[in-house]
């Protein structure tokens, strides 16, 4: 792989993991509101889901061997689908 190959694989990881402490703290805030939480909880445990998933993702994309940090993929739903592929 080139270097600039590497270089942007590791800045769309970089982003990646941005997006998820972003959603991350959007779901903190929101979940403070108690009547939010409530009428909003599976939209909650979704933005929960999205961050775990990205932060993942962008180890994937990251890491030296891609096909064994895909195997390291802790959701299985994630990591199976990546595993498709591998």
């Amino acid at each position: 792989m080139t270097p600039s190959t590497c270089d942007l694989l590791k800045a769309a990881a970089s982003s990646l993991r941005v997006m998820a402490t972003q959603v991350e703290n959007l779901g903190a805030e929101l979940v403070v509101d108690p009547e939010v939480a409530q009428r909003h909880l599976t939209s909650l445990q979704s933005l929960d889901r999205w961050s775990q998933e990205l932060v993942q993702l962008a180890n994937v994309i990251s890491a030296e061997d891609r096909l064994a940090a895909a195997d390291d993929v802790t959701l299985s739903e994630l990591r199976d689908q990546l595993r498709q592929v591998g």
